[in-house]
């Protein structure tokens, strides 16, 4: 009995009165799960251990029609040999009821103390209760302890016969167990070594109620878990806890139960006069029901009352009653009111048919949601538009004006969903003002897969001259322009030439939200194509992320995506990174966010595990360039679908896939087909004007793989492309590594000069396993190095490292060797030996013997397919296959026919 000290010894007293004859009455009185029960059976076993004769009895609400049900469970084991019918009689004029004490005196032996308890008093008959009554008036006189608890706030204790009862007796009041209390008995049942913490997260859900406490405890020990460390201690419900609560609900009066339903529903909403109204009581009554319902342990005694625990919530309205009683809250507050958001939760827990006030202060609602929180709002805001669009009586052009905010609501956590919604809008939506609203509620994201009505939709509020007024307006369709247009290298131009003019003057678009929309937009067109100088595209984002405030910046969002390739690709990343670990807590969330996080990581030289890819997610441009740094890092791309090769219909998603494909077949050791895919894959990166190497540096990994298979030719000029375009973006980790690869095609001194530029440039690289390379590789360079000085005073001689020599093709399943070892003078040796061994003719297939003959007569590869009425990309691939049988670089080694 931790925490009833007190209680225990003032029954003490009692008991100890009755042993020296002057017995007299007490009552326990407490809400539901006080502790009654455990307080009698504390009084009896003390009593028991004194040499008191016990008497004890329990009522229950089913017996209360049972006349005289209490007496007899009290007075039966006195009768010999149990309970004899004509030894006591149940009329009520009976001798041993008129005369208790005389009965107990003739039952009980002379002079022995006597103790009565009776357990839950409220529910006794009324001729027990008369009984007790009259034992009560005489016990002060003989040497009986009476000893009763009572329910505190039941409606049976307002009866007379247990007022009269009450009037005779000391009051000892229950009340909650202290934090020390709570302490012990946590202790006492889960262990002495609990985590720190647990006893308070007990004492919190339970407000010191003994029964809950011990319901609580249970509960937790039988789901496994000895602490509340891994146990949300609020959140459970055990069942007997429930079924308690809901027994006393049942055994509320009518005034009672509507109380403490408006209190359930109003919650935090609720003051005096609202639950008052929302009740239907008056001040008098809403006064008593308060207090019969804190008095039995439903209520919380403060202001605004509140129920004892979220059980008493869970079980105090059916379904029906739920609904019924949200809606009348609604109307309540809306009333009197009452801000949007607190009568929109209440219509949202209901599902009656939406009046025209209450799908006005639900869009309200959703408005000031986003407005409050642009990042988390967005699903709040969607459920209640969701609502709207359920049981609101909506025009059809009402209709499409709700489908375009739950698709801007929607926007940052479901693209998808809302590009859809979009869809469904436009055909309702009269004028092209109206229209173009909704257009600009599209996700930025899901543009470029949006269905073609609303690509085309796009395209044509661009060309309106009616959204020209509206410039923040006018602005979002332009962006949306935009960035349909990254498809295509004209659609990547026209943007990089928009963001040459935002350069001029930046602020004007930096200062709206719908400018920072576009200039993000206008970076990673310009971090696709490499058209603007890097330098250029890292200020300005630099400029953005400050501008943007953190509770603005969505760190799963598309605008997030998009901003972080363009500093990726502008090797500036490190900021972003720092911003959403600060918000993210460091950690990568799921879908693009993982993405994002994964290319972070490669950018700044991090070792990463790519997580298998959803084959349903859309391919984006931060997935393709993630893929592709990824087969150029040599990192493996996990679950990814390599051995067939499906009809894919946009570029991107076949870019992707022959990357994936090139990855899987380098460490396999099959070289050659990885050059194929790879060179596949950069043929369609390059019809989508996708050419920065920062970003798609697929260029310098196929020149190794070329060069390691003998094509000296291609691998020359794939690895000067890559330079060309790399010194073209500036940024110095794409510039380092082209300059490392064309260092590994080239020996002597010019070897050496492009290593020590590689390392100089990659010092202002946030890519520091880049940086590390371009070292290792100059460290390792066999040619004329400035060395320390020898003891003698020349130059301390250097051993040559030596340079792995290139094996011939491994055999199908062997190691794979890496594209990017040392070649230098290997390579011209590979092709000179190559020539030395013959032309290879005999083993060229008839396919290939027809190509080259075609080639050596001066046709080009284009005319090669028409005449063999075959796909350029099947002539492309004849050649290179014949090419590496010959030995040779390309078709310049062919020859004239």
């Amino acid at each position: 009995m931790h925490g009833r000290e007190r209680e225990l010894e003032r029954l003490g007293s009692l008991l100890a009165g009755a042993r020296d004859g002057l017995g007299g009455t007490a009552v326990v009185s407490g809400g539901i799960g006080s502790g009654r029960t455990a307080t009698l059976g504390a009084v009896a076993a003390t009593a028991g251990s004194t040499g008191m004769q016990v008497l004890r009895a329990c009522a229950a609400p089913a017996e209360r029609e049972f006349a005289c049900g209490v007496v007899h469970q009290l007075v039966d084991p006195l009768l010999p040999g149990g309970r004899v019918h004509d030894d006591l009689p149940v009329g009520v004029d009976d001798d041993a009821l008129a005369d208790p004490v005389g009965f107990l005196d003739r039952t009980t032996a002379p002079g022995s103390p006597l103790v009565v308890l009776v357990d839950d008093l409220q529910w006794a008959d009324d001729p027990s209760l008369d009984w007790l009554v009259e034992l009560a008036l005489s016990s002060h006189e003989r040497p009986v302890a009476l000893v009763c608890s009572v329910l505190a706030g039941d409606r049976g204790a307002d009866r007379r016969s247990v007022r009269r009862l009450l009037a005779t007796a000391r009051d000892v009041r229950l009340h909650p167990l202290s934090e020390r209390a709570t302490t012990a008995l946590v202790e006492e049942r889960i262990g002495a070594g609990s985590a720190p913490g647990t006893a308070g997260m007990f004492h919190a859900a339970s407000l010191g109620n003994p029964m809950v406490l011990t319901q609580l405890l249970s509960e937790a020990a039988s789901s496994g878990d000895d602490t509340a460390a891994r146990t949300p201690v609020g959140e459970l419900r055990p069942p007997a806890l429930l079924e308690r609560f809901a027994r006393a609900v049942r055994d509320l009066d009518d005034e009672a139960l509507r109380y403490l339903r408006s209190v359930v529903v109003l919650d935090e909403d609720g003051d005096a006069g609202t639950i008052r109204r929302l009740s239907g009581l008056d001040a008098a009554a809403a006064r008593t029901a308060r207090a019969r319902l804190v008095d039995v342990g439903l209520l919380l005694d403060r202001d605004p009352p509140g129920p004892s625990h979220p059980a008493v919530a869970d079980v105090a309205l059916g379904p029906t009653d739920r609904c019924t009683v949200h809606a009348e809250a609604a109307r309540l507050l809306h009333e009197v009111g009452r801000p949007p958001a607190e009568v929109a939760g209440h219509l949202l827990a209901c599902t009656t048919p939406l009046e025209r006030w209450a799908v006005h202060t639900l869009r309200t609602a959703a408005s000031l949601c986003l407005a409050e929180d642009p990042v988390g709002g967005g699903r709040s805001a969607a459920d209640h538009l969701r609502r709207v669009l359920l049981d609101g009586d909506l025009s059809p052009a009402e209709r499409g004006s709700v489908l375009a905010d739950l698709a801007a609501a929607e926007s940052g956590h479901a693209p998808t969903i809302a590009t859809r919604h979009v869809a469904q809008a436009l055909p309702l939506l009269d004028g092209p003002r109206t229209r173009a609203r909704a257009i600009a509620a599209l996700p930025v994201g899901a543009v470029v897969t949006a269905p073609a009505e609303v690509r085309d939709a796009i395209r044509q509020a661009d060309a309106d001259p009616a959204t020209a007024g509206d410039r923040p307006l006018a602005l979002r369709i332009r962006t949306r322009r935009h960035r349909l247009d990254e498809q295509t290298p004209e659609g990547l131009e026209a943007g990089c030439a928009r963001l040459q003019e935002v350069l001029a003057d930046p602020d004007a678009e930096l200062s709206t939200s719908a400018g920072q929309e576009l200039i993000t937009v206008l970076l990673h067109g310009a971090a696709l194509s490499g058209r603007v100088p890097a330098a250029s595209v890292a200020g300005l984002g630099a400029r953005l992320l400050r501008t943007v405030p953190a509770h603005e910046l969505d760190p799963t969002g598309a605008l997030t995506e998009l901003l972080g390739l363009a500093l990726v690709a502008a090797d500036r990343a490190g900021s972003l990174a720092h911003r959403l670990a600060v918000q993210q807590g460091a950690a990568s969330g799921a879908g693009r966010s993982a993405d994002l996080h994964a290319l972070l990581a490669l950018a700044r030289g991090r070792e990463v595990r790519l997580a298998p890819r959803d084959p349903d997610a859309p391919v984006t441009p931060l997935a393709v360039a993630l893929t592709a740094t990824a087969v150029v890092k040599e990192v493996r791309i996990r679950g990814t679908d390599t051995d067939t090769d499906l009809a894919r219909p946009r570029l991107p998603e076949r870019a992707m896939h022959r990357l994936c494909r090139s990855g899987a077949a380098s460490a396999a050791g099959d070289l050659p087909l990885a050059l194929e895919c790879l060179l596949d894959a950069g043929r369609h990166l390059d019809h989508l004007g996708w050419r920065n190497p920062a970003l798609f540096p697929w260029r310098g990994r196929a020149a190794l793989l070329a060069a390691r298979l003998g094509e000296v030719g291609t691998a020359r000029d794939l690895a000067e492309t890559e330079l060309s375009l790399a010194t073209s973006w500036g940024a110095p980790a794409a510039l380092g590594r082209a300059l490392r690869v064309c260092a590994e095609l080239a020996e002597g001194p010019e070897r050496l000069r492009l290593l020590r530029s590689a390392s100089a440039v990659l010092a202002g690289s946030e890519d520091g396993a880049e940086a590390d390379r371009a070292a290792v590789a100059l460290e390792h360079c066999p040619d004329t190095v400035a060395r320390p000085t020898a003891a003698g005073g020349g130059p301390v001689p250097r051993r040559p490292v030596p340079r792995p020599v290139l094996a011939p093709r491994p055999a199908t399943g062997a190691p794979a060797a890496s594209a990017e070892a040392p070649l230098g003078a290997a390579v011209a040796a590979r092709a000179g030996s190559s020539r030395a061994m013959g032309t290879g003719a005999d083993r060229l297939t008839a396919g290939e013997q027809e190509a080259v003959a075609m080639v050596r007569a001066g046709a080009s590869n284009q005319q090669i397919a028409q005449q063999l009425r075959v796909s350029r990309h099947a002539v492309e691939k004849r050649l290179t296959s014949a090419y590496r049988k010959l030995g040779i670089g390309g078709r310049g080694d062919l020859g004239p026919g």
